[in-house]
């Protein structure tokens, strides 16, 4: 995937780039995609050691890892579409 650039100032929305809000929202589904596909590994992992508490100390920590990762991406989600809103709301203002 190309590198991820944010719009640096509403001059670029005013120069209609609308490309950009389809950019961020193909980034969205793909995050979302990801996340999903995380969640089945990660539920296929606790089935897989029979251990679905992760304080539990024998929880996998390939099952950690994925969490963290699955959290991460999330995060990363959030800020897009907050950032898809912030743009909406400078299109609008225009």
């Amino acid at each position: 995937m190309d590198e991820w650039r944010s719009p640096a100032s509403p001059i670029e929305m005013e120069n209609g780039d609308k490309g950009r809000k389809v950019e961020i929202n193909a980034m969205i589904s793909t995050l979302k995609l990801d996340v999903l596909e995380l969640e089945q590994k990660i539920r296929a992992e606790e089935a897989e050691s029979g251990i679905g508490d992760p304080s539990d100390a024998g929880y996998s920590m390939i099952a950690k890892v994925m969490t963290a990762r699955r959290d991460k991406l999330n995060e990363k989600r959030a800020a897009l579409e907050q950032w898809a809103i912030h743009l909406e709301r400078l299109r609008s203002a225009t």
